[in-house]
């Protein structure tokens, strides 16, 4: 059997023991707030109806668009944060994580002054057949959720590039389980959408706090060590950020202005029907991410100790991974999306089959981009590529103006499609392979053509299958899923068994199952 890999001494060990852990926990994570999320979803709707749920969908996405103040800073964080783990230096750690707190508070403040100018101005983006009361107080608890969020969270961010981040999966998950019980009894015993929020922001500053004391706990020397960053780190540190800020503030006015789009030129409960679907997208993203965000920081080890030839065949590896994930979620949801909204919600909910198809398009699009997202955040590339998604999200509002008030929904969604295309989808991987792997950039598309191909055919032969089975009955919905399963991961089986990246893969979790089967026996 081909190794594609050579062996690693037992960093390597503890970088796949962790990155495991975290996926496991992660999973175990995703399934719980995908049940939590989808209840929460139907007992709003019977409750409140779709003019609150396009109001929630709405003042969520301003506020996404808010959360630019970020700058991203946590990619910018845990960039910093990878040598001086590596390589033990408590006190270099300390004094970011004492600069990083603040950092956080000039952040969440400049949320908190921008949200609330915005507040005059509710009346031109709500846009609702029938008025509601209360909008800006709605709006304001949104506002506050976003501004809280930034409070103590600078300490966690040291156990994700720790490569530790399933201990704060576990956290969030006790969390969630008591803001789902908490809101779900107010929905029922008052139908107060006000204290439904008001909960919501509890649940945000109390899990945010129980998080950075549990970080204190495990590293307690961030405490004890008192140390401030000398001005030529300072220096560098804001480089990374101002060249994140850049790149992260064209990702989210690309990414959240959509709603805002749809709410003014086609109407607030549209924003709800899409919304819905969004929760589905969402969801998938939440479990796609777990892998993301389980190796991302393994990379980010990789890059301080492995030659140039190693990464680009760990990029390959994660490349025909996310095409896998993506491509079979994205399948699925071709072939399943209508139906799931129909048995979930009713027909009455249903968008158009063009609107379906360029959602999942714009699913599919960036996830392909997830292996160059990776090595761009972990190597410091994205100093190179901070402008790429200011170009993309200017284009795309012009786009989405324009298609949108000629198409609709279907206009605005599309324009994301159209905009990513003619920039950070071709010109990311151009540079990462240019100017990092050094190596021509014909190859990588031309085997995303290749794989494009051949999940537009999987798709086609599914959806023909498939169209036997009329959706009338959640059986005939499992059968559907099912072939899904059999049919997609079968031909992908069969056209990448002999891959090296795949029998690499094939033992990685092999190697991972077996290494906690043996911890499990040990134990007992």
């Amino acid at each position: 059997m081909n190794q594609i890999l050579p062996n690693k001494p037992s960093a390597t060990g503890s970088r796949i023991e962790k990155t495991t852990r975290n996926f496991i926990v992660g999973i175990i994570y995703q399934i719980l707030l995908l049940l939590l999320n989808f209840i929460s979803r139907t007992i709003f709707i019977k409750v409140l109806g779709v003019e609150y749920l396009g109001i929630n969908g709405l003042f969520a996405n301003i506020l996404s668009v808010l959360s630019m103040a970020d700058l991203g800073i946590g990619t910018a964080i845990m960039y910093s944060l990878y040598k001086p783990l590596a390589r033990k230096d408590k006190t270099i750690i300390a004094a970011l994580i004492s600069y990083y707190k603040k950092i956080y508070i000039v952040i969440a403040s400049a949320v908190a002054i921008i949200g609330i100018s915005l507040v005059p101005f509710l009346q031109y983006i709500v846009n609702l057949d029938k008025s509601l009361p209360n909008i800006k107080i709605y709006y304001i608890l949104f506002l506050l959720n976003s501004v809280v969020s930034y409070l103590f969270v600078y300490k966690t961010i040291l156990i994700s590039a720790d490569q530790k981040n399933y201990l704060l999966k576990i956290y969030n998950m006790a969390f969630a389980v008591i803001k789902f019980v908490a809101q779900i009894f107010v929905l029922y015993a008052t139908h107060n959408y006000i204290l439904f929020l008001v909960i919501m922001v509890l649940s945000t500053l109390s899990n945010n706090y129980f998080c950075s004391i549990k970080t204190e706990k495990i590293y307690p020397y961030l405490k004890l060590l008192k140390t401030e960053l000398d001005k030529t780190y300072k220096k560098t540190v804001f480089v990374n950020i101002k060249s994140v800020f850049l790149y992260r503030f064209g990702g989210i006015i690309l990414n959240n202005t959509d709603n805002i789009i749809i709410s003014i030129l086609v109407g607030t409960v549209a924003v709800g029907y899409y919304s819905n679907y969004f929760l589905l997208i969402t969801a998938i993203l939440g479990f796609t991410n777990i892998i993301i965000s389980s190796v991302m920081a393994s990379v980010g080890n990789l890059v301080v100790d492995n030659n140039l030839e190693y990464k680009y065949k760990i990029f390959n590896i994660l490349s025909l991974l996310c095409f896998w994930v993506f491509g079979f979620s994205s399948i699925c949801l071709f072939i399943l999306f209508q139906d799931f909204i129909s048995l979930w919600l009713g027909s009455d909910y249903l968008l158009s089959n063009i609107a379906v198809i360029i959602i999942i398009i714009n699913f599919y699009m960036p996830g392909l981009l997830n292996p160059i997202w990776i090595f761009r955040d972990t190597t410091g590339l994205f100093k190179k590529t901070k402008y790429i998604t200011i170009v993309t999200s200017i284009i795309n509002i012009v786009l989405s103006v324009l298609l949108g008030m000629r198409y609709g929904l279907t206009g605005v969604l599309g324009a994301t499609i159209l905009a990513r295309g003619m920039t950070n989808f071709w010109y990311e991987p151009y540079i990462l392979h240019k100017d990092y792997f050094r190596k021509p950039v014909v190859k990588y598309f031309l085997q995303l053509l290749i794989r494009t191909i051949l999940l537009c055919a999987t798709a086609g032969l599914l959806y023909y299958i498939t169209n036997f089975f009329n959706i009338s009955s959640v059986q005939n919905f499992i059968i559907k899923l099912f072939l899904c399963i059999i049919v997609i991961n079968g031909i992908f089986f069969i056209v990448f068994r002999k891959m090296d990246e795949f029998i690499y893969l094939k033992e990685y979790f092999l190697k991972s199952i077996i290494r906690n089967l043996k911890t499990k026996i040990m134990k007992k």
